[in-house]
């Protein structure tokens, strides 16, 4: 499976400028940036500067955060294809107005969770937690073996891995010789239950534990 990357899909809201927030998962480092492409007409994507594809959003106390595949990572290294099995980092994004994007920077997954294969194709949801908190948690597709999950008390981190493997992968007796494990899809229903879909050739949902990291 490849993707090169001029066959990237961005989203098409217009972006007057960005604040772009590099973290490493601890001290955020803020800098604010116009996009060089404002005002050409020759493109309107979220982030000019950021290749970032599969699209997830979570709305958090009036403000959309927007979380994607990182399909800028190959390309910094010299790479002359983008072949995504090899993608460990997320990119972070977020909004209040739909038009003004603040960049938050990646989630370097190889780091937090150093099992997996690679990370991308995410899916997130939220949940409020009896101590009042809210609980985001990020799945994502290990490579096409498998759906892992990140979680954080924060829309912007710091994440974490609750596991040491993926959530689900080729190895389950339940879903084993279905096709790839990935691409997963979260929702909470109207009861507060969370549910994860995924699958390639055959799809499969399951219920989620309220942990949001089991089934």
């Amino acid at each position: 499976m490849r993707r090169t990357l001029n066959r990237l899909v961005f989203l098409t809201v217009m972006m007057t400028n960005a604040t772009v927030i590099q973290a490493d998962n601890a001290t955020p480092k803020t800098t604010v940036v116009t996009s060089p492409k404002l005002g050409t007409g020759m493109a309107n994507p979220l982030l000019d500067f950021q290749f970032c594809a599969d699209p997830t959003a979570v709305e958090y106390n009036g403000r959309l955060y927007v979380y994607g595949t990182n399909d800028h990572q190959q390309y910094d290294e010299g790479a002359e294809s983008n072949t995504y099995e090899r993608i460990k980092t997320l990119v972070m994004m977020s909004t209040d107005d739909m038009v003004n994007w603040t960049y938050h920077g990646l989630i370097p997954v190889g780091e937090i969770a150093p099992w997996i294969i690679a990370s991308w194709a995410p899916s997130i949801i939220s949940k409020p937690q009896t101590d009042g908190s809210t609980l985001f948690s990020l799945y994502f597709s290990n490579s096409g073996w498998g759906t892992g999950v990140i979680l954080a008390k924060s829309p912007v981190g710091p994440w974490i891995s609750p596991l040491n493997t993926s959530l689900i992968d080729g190895n389950n007796e339940t879903v084993k010789g279905s096709g790839s494990i990935f691409d997963p899809g979260a929702v909470i229903d109207d009861n507060g239950d969370a549910w994860l879909s995924f699958g390639n050739s055959q799809g499969w949902i399951a219920k989620l534990n309220p942990d949001l990291h089991s089934f």
